[in-house]
Order: structure tokens, then sequence, then C-alpha cells
């Protein structure tokens, strides 16, 4: 079908719906989302799903989508402002707090830009401030603050091989730059098949007791006849140029098991430790074991301790990464 057009929602206030604030896109699942959509200068708050959203259906449902100068807060469905199913999106200069799942982000998309954006106090567990989700390519997360969200403040995710709506679950070609986080439940998590990204010149401060300013994780792949969350470790990525802080015996930079060996590459990075010792990098290890899925992660005797690196001459001689990487005070005020 021919997709609508044009669509324009200026300067709108929405609150207390039983489901999404503010909507663009189709009702079912089979049709197509608008082609130039723009929501600017709107308020949406409790309402009882998401709070500003433009979507499709599969990667190029929607095209052409906006959302500027927005503000979501006290949202309880998937997030406070984000696109779905979108090609060519484009979410500024918006501010998100207090809402369920991801504050802003984009899933299952292709070129999607997050800029000049500040996210905070993302609720429960998994709920965080930025998300390039499982899906996605070429999609832009840059100029963005998170802070004091229970979650990870920037989440960097794939989720398997396995096709899902027309679409493999990997992220590939997507990019963080130029961005903030601090105090959140987890700093930068980079999760899953998320693949031939880049992440650089970041600043990443984690208090969190035993967090990490980046963690880099994966499982195992899930047995082929589960449907769902295949597995997976990042791939052939490159982390440049960011600075990793961890306050109070956080560590500025966790990578697991096979994200070790698989092509991501790190250089030029700063490494810092603020109050109580840690390493500057744990590296390797295994943290969910070959029974993950079964409930079993680390049955006896197949624990696997990653090695824990607080001289970085030492980690660049072991492991080959940081040629011109430093452990040098950037002054991060605390």
């Amino acid at each position: 079908r021919p997709r609508p057009v044009d669509l324009r929602i200026h300067g709108c206030v929405a609150w207390d719906n039983g489901g999404r604030g503010i909507h663009a896109g189709p009702s079912g699942g089979k049709d197509n989302g608008y082609d130039g959509a723009l929501i600017e200068n709107c308020l949406a708050f409790c309402n009882g799903a998401d709070g500003i959203e433009i979507h499709g259906n599969d990667q190029r449902g929607a095209r052409n989508g906006v959302i500027r100068y927005c503000t979501a807060w006290e949202n309880r469905g998937s997030g406070g402002v984000w696109m779905e199913g979108i090609q060519n999106g484009l979410i500024e200069r918006c501010v998100a707090y207090n809402n369920i799942v991801i504050n802003i982000w984009t899933w299952n998309s292709i070129n999607v830009t997050m800029r000049d954006c500040e996210a905070w106090r993302g609720h429960e567990a998994e709920a965080g401030g930025f998300d390039i989700d499982w899906s996605n390519e070429a999609c832009v997360m840059e100029r963005c603050y998170a802070h004091e969200n229970e979650g990870v403040g920037f989440l960097l995710q794939g989720s398997g091989w396995i096709d899902y709506r027309g679409a493999l679950m990997e992220s590939r070609y997507n990019l963080m730059r130029n961005c903030v986080t601090e105090d959140d439940g987890g700093s930068i998590g980079m999760v899953e098949t998320f693949e031939y990204g880049l992440v650089h010149n970041n600043l990443a401060v984690s208090s969190k007791p035993k967090g990490d300013a980046m963690g880099i994780s994966g499982w195992p792949e899930k047995p082929v006849d589960w449907y769902n969350d295949a597995g997976g470790w990042p791939s052939d990525t490159g982390f440049y140029n960011n600075i990793l802080v961890g306050v109070n015996g956080a560590t500025p930079l966790w990578v697991d098991d096979y994200a070790t060996r698989q092509g991501n590459t790190f250089d030029g990075n700063d490494y810092w430790v603020i109050g109580s010792p840690a390493a500057l990098v744990r590296w390797a290890g295994r943290s969910s074991g070959p029974r993950f899925w079964y409930g079993d992660a680390n049955p006896p005797g197949t624990t696997f301790p990653p090695d824990e690196y607080r001289d970085l001459a030492v980690f660049r001689a072991k492991t080959g990464q940081e040629a011109h990487g430093l452990c040098a005070d950037p002054r991060v005020e605390r």
C-alpha cells in the first residue's frame, strides 16, 4: 500500500492515556508507516504505554520521520521517545526521564540518528537511558547524556542470528560518539551480535560497586529449536579514544569470553580508577557457562574468572590491544 505522507504534530500535550501518548504508525501488523511524520515541541507523560513513537512494521515500513524538542516522562510502556521499523529517522534535542524500559531508543530500523538528547532515571533493572537495539543498521548515537538510570546508560545490542519479522537480529554498522554517561546502573553496555560498529570519543563514569564503565558481553547460542534470543558475542567493532573511569571499585573496561577474540579492537582509550582500587581491565573469562539456557549458568567446575590487569603495559603486551592507550587522570570531578 502507498504510505500516507507529511503528518505534522506540533505543540501537543498527551497525558494519562491508557495506551500511547503520541503515536504515528499503523495500528495493525500489515500496513506501512508514514513517510515524513514530524512530531515536535510536544509533551507526553503518565501514559499507560509509550510516550512518543513513530513506527512501521519492518525496517523500511516508515520513512523520513523526525521527533524533536519533545519531552516524555512517567510513561509505562516500552519507552519515552522511540522509533521502530523506520528508514531515515531523527530524534534530536529531546528529554526523557522516569520511563519504563528505555527512555530514548530505536529498534529494527535503518539510518536513525539520536543526537543532543538527555535521558535519566529510567526505572527497573533493565531500564536505561539510550539504546540502539536489535536489527538496527547504520544508526548513530551522538552528543547524548545519560545519568542516574537504574539500568545501563547506553545499550548497544544485537540479539542473535535468527530471522525475526523478516530481519536478522544482528545490529550492524552502527556508531556511538561524543556521549557522556555517569551514575547509571551500567555505563556503556554492548551485548550479543552487535557487529561492525564504532564506539569513539565517549566519556563513561561508573560508580556502581563491581560495575564497569564499558561492559562487552554475550552468552552461548541458544539451542536451535528455541525461537528467540539466539545469543552470541559482539564482533568486529572498534573502540577508540574513549575515557573510561571506574569509581570506588568499578572497572573501566570488562570484555567477556568470545568478545575478546572476534575482531574487536581497542586503541587510544584512557583508563582511570578513583577511590577503592580496581583493575583497569577485566579480560576474557566466562560469566555465562554452557548451561546458561537451562538456568544453570555456572555449574560446579565451569566458572572461568577473567584476567584482571592493573597495568596497561602488561595488558598491551598480553593482548596486543591498546598500542596508544593511556592511564592518565582525566580530571573528572566526583
